[in-house]
């Protein structure tokens, strides 16, 4: 995972591979909710 900042907050760039094999997009969804949801629920 990699962060950055950019003019309107931060952009969150998720990847990853397992068995040797590039994760696909869709499956860090949920992982990419839980962190929108914390992130709201602080400020």
């Amino acid at each position: 995972m990699t962060a950055s900042a950019i003019p309107t907050g931060t952009r969150l760039t998720l990847s990853g591979h397992q068995g040797g094999q590039a994760i696909e997009s869709h499956r860090f969804d949920p992982l990419l909710v839980e962190i929108t949801s914390r992130l709201e629920d602080e400020q």
